[in-house]
């Protein structure tokens, strides 16, 4: 890319890995509870889905590091199983103090809003190049998994801040039109099925 700059994910992001909960640990959902945020919300191509099968901790000072905030990036660092790859996959938190971090799954916080865009970043992470790349530094064995130094080293080439936020609003954009006429599919199959009977 002409006129853009070179950075590694440890330049732009503060990473961490999240907690190893045990599942004896997890209660019924309470109004004084996180929902932990596990491998199994990131969706296969991005973004956040509804956990088949949700957990609870309780809130407590000690998980306080591991709280997700509004705009912090997630993704998986071990792959599924059933042959589902999300290894890498990003999902953008879009609410404060609604969920706390799993362990195998990798925060990603920004560090300054005046050289990235974390929408551009998003897109960025979620490009089948940089996708495959990092990937290919995972460690390859029974389960493969990405340690937070492959995840830090991994290089994104970013053009200026106000060039970021034009892609990135012109990709939101087509994201959400995508998403609407998902929608309107779905509504067409359901009066489909109700005609047909």
């Amino acid at each position: 890319m002409s006129e853009s700059k070179e950075y590694s994910i440890d330049d732009l992001f503060v990473v961490q890995n999240g907690h190893g909960f045990k599942s004896r640990d997890f209660v019924e959902n309470n109004e004084n509870c996180f929902e932990v945020l596990k491998m199994g919300h990131i969706a296969r191509g991005g973004g956040l889905r509804r956990a088949p099968k949700k957990s609870y901790i309780p809130k407590s000072e000690k998980l306080e590091k591991f709280v997700l905030e509004k705009d912090d990036i997630v993704m998986a660092m071990t792959d599924m199983k059933d042959n589902v790859v999300i290894l890498g996959v990003p999902a953008i938190i879009d609410k404060d103090n609604h969920y706390v971090l799993n362990q195998r799954v990798a925060r990603l916080k920004l560090k300054n809003k005046n050289v990235a865009d974390i929408n551009f970043i998003y897109y960025y992470l979620l490009w089948r190049e940089f996708l495959h790349d990092l990937q290919s530094k995972a460690n390859s064995g029974v389960q493969v998994n990405l340690t937070t130094a492959a995840i830090k080293e991994s290089v994104l080439y970013l053009p200026i801040l106000s060039k970021q936020k034009v892609i990135a609003s012109i990709l939101k954009a087509l994201d959400d039109k995508i998403d609407l006429l998902h929608r309107q599919n779905e509504t067409l199959e359901a009066l489909a099925q109700t005609l047909f009977r």
